[in-house]
């Protein structure tokens, strides 16, 4: 199975930011530089209000957190899942199978401020692709193309299907920008779930269906 996690809120602070009092004072206490910071709206929410963001941005521990879960999946174990970001910004990047992510927040986002800024880092890679570009070369692998939306269809009868990918937006509020390419649109629950949620429902049906669990 393919994963993509679609609009990330993940992006370095923007330039005219870097010397703002609260991009100083994260880099003080993460012994970061002012172009390595990372949005967060738990230190920079004085910048996103006063420059009106939307609210998809500044959630690093999203992706954080829905990765630590699915990377050490029995799925992501025996090499049956496949991880893909995609950030609001529209940076691409892919995850190895097998990787281990750091589970404290200071390692991870040194990690993410690389491959945000272009660098290459030895399991996590920024890809020069666009992800409409990824989606029509995985539909022409033979994919089936599923996103989940809280404003899809109720079924589970596609989690085993051999060529998955599956889509879920990774933000905290707030339609997805843009239409992207998919087969089906689905919906797990009557109410919006949190994507770490959401991507945990998913591997485990899959891994009983595949008879994992």
């Amino acid at each position: 199975m393919r994963l993509l996690l679609l609009e990330s809120a993940l992006a370095i602070v923007p330039r005219k930011f870097r010397d703002h009092p609260t991009v100083r004072n994260w880099c003080k206490r993460f012994g970061r530089k002012p172009h390595e910071a990372i949005l967060d709206v738990n230190y920079h929410f004085s910048i996103l209000k006063e420059k009106d963001y939307p609210g998809k941005w500044g959630r690093p521990d999203i992706v954080h957190f829905t990765l630590l879960y699915a990377l050490e999946s029995p799925l992501a174990k025996k090499g049956l899942l496949d991880v893909y970001v995609h950030t609001v910004e529209g940076k691409l990047f892919h995850v190895e199978k097998g990787t281990r992510l750091p589970r404290g927040y200071s390692r991870f986002i040194g990690i993410i401020s690389k491959v945000l800024r272009g660098i290459d880092t030895p399991r996590v890679h920024p890809l020069e692709t666009d992800v409409n570009e990824l989606l029509r070369s995985w539909k022409e692998e033979g994919y089936a193309l599923v996103l989940l939306d809280e404003e899809g269809e109720r079924r589970t009868d596609w989690v085993g299907r051999d060529k998955l990918a599956v889509l879920v937006g990774a933000f905290a509020q707030g339609p997805f920008y843009q239409e992207y390419s998919h087969d089906e649109r689905i919906s797990l629950w009557e109410e919006p779930l949190n994507t770490w949620n959401v991507v945990g429902e998913v591997i485990a049906y899959r891994e009983r269906i595949l008879g994992l669990l």
